[in-house]
């Protein structure tokens, strides 16, 4: 009679079973912690526009306010009220002297050089056409070199400057004796702080301009109405128009510009 033959152990099966399921277990969850990983990780590559205790704010124009005017007001764009010379509609590109047949444009620069010649050599004549009816006058003053000036910005504040004069009285004479203060000390005047030019403009005149000049009150319509269609309509400064046509002349020589305007008549 043969030996019974020993039963094979069942633990060494038992044992790989329990192995097995937990090696599953494990790739299982190293499975859910890839797919979440990678989820999270590919949200923190997206940048919420607008992040919840960040209010989303607009610029407004810092350059409106300040002096007092009795000019009218126009929207800058921004929500403020932008200060209009007296006379000036909304838009308007120029302040108005005199009422004569022939109307005459000047763009100017009190920056430019030529545009102090052009001043020096017809400021005179102008005014004395505009108080006599032959003309009416229409200045564009232009914003055109503030950032060829040191510190730049010296044309915003000259121009600024010489139409606070002129908005208090409206009488082109004061803008006349401010142009040409103004035009005398262009070589320093960017380096002038607003009270100093504001002082140039009432030795000058005899107005009180300090508030206005120091307030910007005129820069944002300058820079944001005069300038911009001035860079549509002229090549440069100074530039003249006779009845809405470009004059071509020297300026320098006096007598020609009064020449082409008496054609005019």
């Amino acid at each position: 009679m043969s030996a019974p033959t020993p039963s094979r152990s069942r633990s060494p099966w038992l044992i790989g079973g329990i192995l097995g399921a937990a090696c599953l277990l494990i790739i299982g969850v190293l499975v859910v912690a890839l797919i979440a990983g990678g989820y999270l990780f590919g949200m923190g590559g997206q940048e919420d526009p607008t992040p919840s205790g960040d209010p989303v704010t607009t610029a407004t124009d810092p350059q409106t306010g300040g002096g007092a005017s009795d000019g009218g007001g126009a929207s800058d764009g921004g929500g403020e009220q932008m200060a209009l010379p007296p006379g000036v509609e909304d838009g308007q590109t120029y302040l108005t002297m005199g009422n004569g047949p022939v109307v005459v444009d000047v763009y100017s620069d009190f920056a430019c050089p030529h545009c102090a010649v052009f001043s020096d050599v017809n400021g005179d004549d102008l005014e004395e056409m505009v108080e006599e009816g032959e003309i009416t006058l229409q200045i564009h003053p232009r914003p055109m070199l503030d950032e060829r000036t040191t510190p730049p910005g010296y044309s915003s504040r000259a121009a600024n400057a010489a139409v606070c004069a002129y908005a208090e009285t409206g009488d082109p004479e004061d803008w006349f004796d401010a142009e040409e203060a103004l035009f005398e000390i262009q070589a320093e005047g960017a380096g002038m702080s607003p009270e100093e030019l504001a002082g140039v403009v009432e030795d000058a005149t005899d107005i009180d301009v300090t508030d206005c000049v120091t307030g910007e009150t005129y820069v944002s319509w300058l820079q944001d109405v005069v300038e911009p269609e001035a860079r549509q309509s002229t090549p440069g400064t100074p530039v003249v128009f006779i009845n809405g046509t470009m004059a071509e002349g020297d300026w320098s020589v006096a007598g020609e510009l009064t020449a082409q305007i008496d054609a005019a008549q």
